[in-house]
């Protein structure tokens, strides 16, 4: 699993609200008082594998540092989606499946797709762009490892 690019945003004055919620998400059928008195916002991202950049008390980025994504992310996601600022973006490409999360301030769209690497599509643009992370993704794809290589200066 790799985390392509994301474009993430919470206020500070709504990490409390969305890290309700959350909690909520996580224990719908149970009232967790003391977790909400103990936990924050960042420490739910960590606990599912998420590592939150924090600037002025706002979230203004994210990254995936899991071993496993999980379905119940997507749940949790999409239950703080209103504290998400309008345009925030999550894109995840596994094996050659990419999944991409759009935030429009109200609701959470989910597209999916087939990451073609034998195009210059944009997001293979991106993925090419951050070289210090290219290495660590040799091995996903015969034609993804080319791209790299003569990125790289290889061929």
């Amino acid at each position: 699993m790799l985390l392509i690019e994301s474009k993430f945003f919470i206020a500070a004055e709504d990490t409390e609200s969305a890290m309700e919620d959350a909690i909520e998400c996580i224990c719908r059928d149970i009232t967790f008082d003391r977790l909400k008195k103990k936990t924050t916002i960042d420490n739910i991202f960590q606990a599912m594998g998420w590592e939150v950049t924090v600037k002025d008390y706002d979230i203004v980025d994210i990254h995936y540092c899991g071993d496993g994504f999980e379905l119940t992310d997507m749940e949790i996601f999409e239950s703080i989606t209103p504290y998400i600022k309008k345009g925030s973006y999550i894109r995840i490409l596994h094996e050659e499946e990419l999944w991409q999360y759009f935030f429009d301030g109200k609701e959470m769209n989910i597209k999916e797709g087939v990451a073609d690497f034998n195009d210059t599509s944009e997001i293979v643009a991106e993925i090419l762009k951050n070289k210090e992370m290219l290495p660590t993704l040799l091995g996903i794809h015969p034609s993804l490892d080319r791209l790299i290589g003569e990125t790289l200066g290889g061929n």
